[in-house]
């Protein structure tokens, strides 16, 4: 079912973001752009959802949050229809959800007048009338993450109908393992036990079940054929939870995807971005529809073009693989490029985007820095998961680099930039923007976000883990305020502090601050004391200050950092845990285990691609930020200020959501992140086991979780 409504979300992005349409003779499929000021015709989209109390309204929900992230001058009526009964007359293309209503709408609608894409089986898509528009989910990712496990037999049957899937899946299991691959398919019903036998006289050491018309049935037959070796259904039996928790289905296997469990990545960044409860199939759905936005390289409101660069192409999302090739997806990008008059119109040629992307960069070195890494990651990257961000899969913004000018402090912005990042202070622009450093008196325009610190803020976190640690009999009334001369607290800030019973005394040091001088500070009676708040001018000097603390011995319970400081290597502090809190002010303590995901995860994964290398909280900032663009400019299709700002606005960036968000994110060797990968359920007792580790089937049923 799973598949079914990520497939949905796949048909409605690509149909919205194809159907911004108007009229024209069928002869000429390269019309011209609409002249600004015209109105344009806006026809209708049709969904036939299942009549679902539950799913459907999760389905919808899914569908509504793709719609609403369309252009809203440009995107075209949505409909849900109760059957196949009054149909509106400017309908051009209609989504149907099973075979089912696909077959229904089929039988309803014999005329291409309406496009027909059916979100089905593979059963479906292989026998639905010419000119349906139909999406198979190609099994070659499922069985690539489940390798490991399939080489350890020497022989595989694989058992199943005579279907395009069945044979779809015995190519990519004959691809990816070196033993023998036998098969028995069957065209009838009739056939199926007789090829059951004949497979299992071949004595396989696994056997694989792609459908039929009772799965545990035949897995009962196995058995009593005298079949002792592991069963395993593809993931799309196993989709059916009434098939897989039949009791004679006990110890057979399917493959799942992760996205299918609670710990889906886009399950809690759906929620934070949408402010609504999210649940399994709207964030699958999500992310398909995020990692296909980019298939679209420009629209001009009324013709969406099709690069064939997309052909033989595997985008990686958090939630699995999509491939499209010509058999595949990559018929629907080939017949889908426009829909005009209820027709469409092939078009094989494509309006290039451009080859370079400008963002400047307000700030220092260490603002560059950042935002110099995130340019090389998106131009590097060529099948990176982000499941935080909608960039998953993309190598760079649909085919530009990304080129980083800085520009000197309050300068005008060159005309050739198409965003800008850092210290906005000084800066008047209506360019996209994302302001990384605190401080200043900018004003945020209509296209601008904010990742800066807030220093007021920050303080109020401080009082709250000051507070919290009176219960525990830990108490300081006295803070000290560590900091370079001329740098004061803000009356605001002081005045939090003092309204809760703090006291606030001031250790003064020159700059540039040498080692001895660190020392001198914690030494002698004017030695800071248990809670010091600090404002390090950069990550070297909050080394050096670290290390003077714990030479002294004098190292205090609480260290706030306030600010952008974040220490350049971790392991200098590696009893020292950090503390970056939603403001973005850095906390370092050895008793308390809270860390923000911004930070944290950008230096890292920075340390990852860089060894022995890490971020600052200045560069951390601005690398997110780039990528934040580089996200809102694929989602928009477009570099306009207007198309890139409203999806910044959108896709609803916050200061305490981090691009590399969410449970299983690991990195590869070369600092990629790596998204969840294909998990492997047994059925036990009733329930779906997961089963974790690799090896053989048999083995691997043995281990606990």
């Amino acid at each position: 079912m799973k598949q079914v409504v990520a497939l949905l979300l796949i048909a409605l992005t690509l149909v919205v973001a194809f159907a911004a349409l108007t009229g024209g003779g069928a002869d000429d499929p390269l019309p011209s752009p609409p002249v600004p000021g015209t109105t344009q015709h806006r026809e209708t989209i049709g969904v036939l959802l299942p009549n679902d109390s539950v799913v459907g309204d999760q389905i919808r929900n899914g569908i509504d949050t793709a719609y609403l992230l369309q252009d809203t001058a440009t995107r075209p009526s949505l409909v849900y229809l109760n059957g196949t009964q009054n149909v509106p007359s400017d309908m051009v293309a209609v989504i149907t959800a099973t075979d089912a209503l696909s077959e229904e709408w089929d039988a309803a609608f014999e005329s291409p007048d309406i496009v027909h894409l059916a979100v089905a089986s593979p059963g479906y898509a292989a026998s639905a009338p010419e000119g349906v528009v139909t999406f198979s989910t190609p099994p070659s990712y499922e069985i690539a993450s489940l390798k490991s496990l399939l080489r350890q037999h020497d022989a595989i049957a694989v058992l199943g109908p005579d279907t395009l899937y069945t044979a779809a899946y015995i190519q990519a299991l004959e691809d990816a393992v070196s033993g023998h691959v036998v098969s028995g398919t069957y065209s009838s019903p009739s056939g199926e036990l007789a090829s059951l036998r004949s497979l299992l006289d071949q004595k396989p050491g696994l056997l694989i079940i792609t459908g039929g018309s009772d799965v545990p049935a035949v897995v009962a037959k196995a058995r009593e054929f005298g079949l002792t070796g592991p069963v395993l259904v593809s993931s799309w039996v196993g989709e059916d939870a009434g098939t897989m928790n039949d009791p004679r289905m006990e110890g057979v296997y399917t493959a799942k995807r992760i996205s299918d469990i609670s710990s889906h990545p886009f399950y809690n960044v759906y929620s934070v971005r949408f402010d609504t409860s999210a649940s399994v199939y709207a964030a699958e759905g999500y992310d398909a529809m995020m990692t296909l936005s980019r298939l679209v390289p420009q629209s001009n409101g009324n013709t969406v073009y099709i690069s064939g660069w997309y052909m033989d192409k595997t985008y990686e999302g958090a939630a699995g693989s999509y491939e499209f090739d010509i058999s595949g997806c990559g018929r629907i990008l080939m017949q889908i490029a426009q829909f005009r008059s209820g027709s469409v119109v092939l078009v094989d040629t494509y309006a290039p985007p451009p080859s370079e992307v400008v963002i400047g960069v307000y700030g220092n070195a260490e603002v560059v820095r950042g935002a110099t890494a995130a340019a090389e990651f998106i131009n590097t990257a060529s099948q990176i998961s982000l499941p935080g961000a909608a960039t998953s899969g993309i190598s760079g913004i649909y085919g530009a680099k990304v080129r980083i000018l800085p520009l000197e402090s309050g300068s005008p912005v060159p005309s050739d930039v198409v965003a800008v990042v850092g210290d906005m202070e000084g800066v008047v622009t209506n360019r996209p923007a994302v302001q990384t450093v605190s401080g200043g008196e900018y004003r945020p325009g209509d296209w601008s976000v904010s990742l800066a610190p807030d220093e007021e803020e920050g303080i109020v976190q401080l009082i709250g883990i000051l507070d919290s640690r009176k219960v525990y009999g830990s108490h300081s009334s006295n803070i000290t305020l560590l900091a370079p001369e001329g740098v004061v607290l803000s009356s605001s800030a002081a005045s939090l502090l003092e309204d809760h019973g703090y006291s606030v005394e001031t250790v003064s040091y020159s700059l540039p601050l040498t080692k001895a001088g660190a020392d001198v500070l914690f030494s002698g009676q004017n030695r800071p004391g248990e809670v010091i708040l600090s404002f390090p001018a950069g990550a070297e000097d909050l080394t050096l200050l670290l290390d003077a603390a714990r030479m002294s011995n004098s190292l205090p319970s609480v260290w706030y950092v306030s600010g952008d400081v974040i220490l350049g290597d971790p392991k200098v502090v590696q009893s020292v845990q950090v503390y970056d809190y939603l403001a973005a002010s850095d906390i370092w303590s050895s008793e308390l285990g809270k860390s923000k995901p911004l930070v944290r995860d950008v230096s890292l994964f920075y340390s990852k691609v860089y060894p022995g290398q890490s971020m600052t909280g200045v560069s951390a900032r601005s690398f997110e930020a780039v990528v934040m663009l580089a996200d809102a400019m694929s989602v928009s299709g477009s570099t306009t200020p207007a198309a890139v700002g409203s999806a910044l606005k959108n896709l609803r960036y916050s200061v305490d959501q981090s691009i590399f968000s969410g449970s299983g994110i690991s990195f590869d060797e070369s600092g990629n992140v790596v998204g969840p990968e294909t998990m492997l359920l047994q059925s036990q007792g009733g329930t779906m086991r997961v089963v974790l580790g690799a090896g053989d089937l048999i083995s691997v049923a043995e281990r606990q979780m």
